[in-house]
């Protein structure tokens, strides 16, 4: 399965340990992922308390895991 097509829309994302170290800034943000990017390798998210999407390569996010209650 393609990395980039697993990353499903609508999922909530994180920096992952790559992002962090190339985005000091983005770091600690999270949010959702809202679509594919023009790029193979490309999403485009939205974190959370932004109005407008960005850009990022699919290495630097990683999914947060659904909380079940069951």
């Amino acid at each position: 399965m393609d990395l980039v097509k697993s990353k499903v829309i609508g999922n909530r994302f994180r920096m992952s340990r790559l992002g962090s170290a190339r985005s000091s800034i983005l770091a600690r943000k999270e949010g959702i992922i809202v679509g594919e990017g023009r790029y193979y390798r490309s999403v485009r998210v939205q974190f959370d308390g932004n109005k407008s999407p960005t850009t990022l390569h699919c290495d630097y996010i990683e999914l947060i895991p659904l909380k079940t209650d069951c």
